[in-house]
């Protein structure tokens, strides 16, 4: 595994999203409510991309169909089956990246 930082801590802020590419995976790194997520760029409804989804309390809405998933539990109640996929985040000093 090798480390790949993503972004500095000082840059993040609640409503934070941003998507990333790191060893062919698209990723997408949140900040919500003061927590930090990293989860597979696609939504788990139709595997859209999640790149400008609205951040609303612990919920990401996606912007394709609309669907609401829990940033804790990755799940949704709006009838998909599927969960979000999450990334463990890794910190080297200031800075937030993941082992890939």
């Amino acid at each position: 595994m090798a480390f790949y930082a993503l972004e500095r801590l000082t840059n993040l802020y609640d409503g934070y999203c941003r998507s990333y590419q790191i060893v062919g995976r698209p990723l997408l790194l949140v900040q919500q409510n003061g927590q930090r997520y990293l989860l597979l760029n696609q939504c788990p409804h139709r595997q859209m991309p999640l790149t400008r989804a609205t951040l609303s309390g612990d919920f990401i809405r996606c912007p394709s169909h609309g669907l609401r998933f829990n940033l804790i539990t990755g799940a949704t109640a709006d009838g998909c089956a599927n969960r979000l996929q999450f990334f463990r985040l890794c910190y080297d000093g200031v800075t937030i990246g993941v082992n890939l």
